[in-house]
């Protein structure tokens, strides 16, 4: 089927008077105010991953915060997306759909007959670009990644690829280095631009909408505790160990220390886990329980605080909550996995004024090298872990530098993305008006 709609939409793309590309970002905006289509004023996002939530969520909020009437739809493949998604913004519609099911995205399609189509990174769903393409709909896609999962596409099937991405209105990249490498894949007639990390945008908006959501006062300071306490993330059944090995240490000289981990979903090897805290005697709470529990029919920080009392240790196998989880305590420590720079995890934390460590890194040779920056701590072993742990707990003035150049850089980096998605936005925000008052 992929390959019929590759051949379809690539007869139609070299056949078309009146293609949607654009070559720089002033026709690419002209695009939205150009269209003749016909469509609705829905706006659609189909995500993948919380990643991709992450991605679009500035853009979400702002029109859910300034455009109130346009009706946001948003298609996602992952049952735990579409349940954090109903528990940020109960107002949206979330459907959840199989991957590139043509049947029905075309009935979706039908139905909404979106104004515009918002995909991330290289998600790209082939039935949807088509039908957009065909009703000349503007489809956009965010923090574009040249990743190798891209690159095997556009060299296998060039043909079918590289008319795909050249339908787009307009591709938003996270770096220059992306920027070029489609180029060089052939992805020339499409507007693409390096825009910077996509869910940097309206990032201290979303900070205090999770704030709302957790029932403190913007201006309250972190911690929310009256006790140290560490964040820690990862999805890796043996770091979360070490991790844990990490604590026992710290403990020893830090009595009252307490540690939230977050792992996503641990269903998997759950149990083991549950046993390697048993066996060494460690004062834990498994949270394996729907997100609803975290704070909409109840108070998370206040239950939180009930859990410390005869708790150390808080262990979330929920991913949603990590959304939250940074803005109650002041230290974040990820592994390799979490921490490429432009990942969501890290610049969270920064907003949220954590000190940041990442690693220890010895073991995961095959990832990409990080690079020792002012941005975070990198560590190379668990005890470089516990020795810089214990540096932040305990040296005020190393923590108060930690935690001031993170989020001097995060707020720099934030400021830049919003110099090239300010623009876009609000020309978007436009259309959106106009699609809307043209169909009633």
């Amino acid at each position: 089927m992929k390959k019929i709609l590759g051949i379809f939409l690539l007869s139609i793309s070299l056949n078309s008077n009146a293609p949607l590309q654009c070559s720089d970002i002033h026709t690419t905006y002209a695009c939205l105010s150009q269209t003749d289509s016909q469509e609705g004023s829905t706006l659609w996002f189909h995500l993948e991953s919380i990643d991709d939530l992450s991605t679009v969520m500035g853009f979400v909020m702002r029109i859910v915060t300034e455009l109130p009437e346009v009706e946001i739809f948003i298609t996602t493949t992952l049952i735990q997306t579409k349940e954090i998604i109903n528990y940020l913004f109960p107002k949206l519609h979330v459907h959840l759909i199989a991957q590139d099911n043509l049947q029905t995205i075309a009935s979706l399609y039908d139905h909404l007959q979106p104004a515009a189509i918002i995909l991330v990174k290289h998600n790209i769903i082939l039935s949807l670009a088509l039908l957009s393409f065909l009703h000349k709909t503007p489809i956009f896609l965010l923090n574009a990644s040249a990743s190798q999962t891209t690159e095997r596409l556009l060299c296998m099937s060039p043909y079918l690829y590289q008319e795909l991405f050249n339908t787009l209105t307009g591709i938003f990249c996270s770096h220059e280095e992306d920027q070029q490498a489609f180029e060089k894949l052939g992805v020339t007639q499409a507007h693409t631009t390096a825009s910077g990390p996509a869910h940097l945008y309206n990032i201290f908006a979303r900070k205090n909408y999770f704030l709302k959501k957790l029932r403190i006062e913007p201006k309250t300071p972190t911690p929310v505790f009256d006790y140290p306490v560490i964040l820690m993330h990862t999805y890796n059944k043996n770091r979360l160990k070490l991790y844990l090995n990490a604590y026992e240490e710290l403990q020893k000289k830090i009595p009252h220390l307490k540690l939230i981990i977050s792992t996503g979903s641990v269903t998997s090897w759950e149990n083991e886990l549950t046993t390697f805290i048993k066996n060494k005697n460690l004062n834990a709470l498994l949270w394996n329980k729907n997100i609803e529990q975290y704070g909409k029919k109840s108070h998370f920080v206040t239950n939180l605080k009930n859990i410390f009392q005869t708790n150390n240790i808080f262990i979330s196998c929920f991913g949603g909550p990590l959304f939250f989880l940074n803005n109650i305590v002041p230290i974040f420590v990820c592994d390799e996995s979490a921490a490429v720079e432009e990942n969501f995890l890290i610049f969270q934390a920064a907003i949220a004024k954590n000190a940041i460590v990442i690693g220890p890194c010895e073991k995961l040779a095959h990832l990409k090298p990080l690079k020792k920056n002012h941005f975070f701590n990198i560590v190379d072993s668990k005890n470089e872990l516990c020795t810089t742990l214990l540096n932040l707990l305990l040296d005020k003035e190393f923590f108060i530098n930690n935690r001031k150049t993170s989020y001097d850089l995060a707020k720099k980096m934030a400021t830049d993305v919003a110099i090239v998605f300010n623009p876009f936005f609000e020309l978007l925000k436009q259309y959106l008006i106009e699609k809307r008052r043209l169909v009633q």
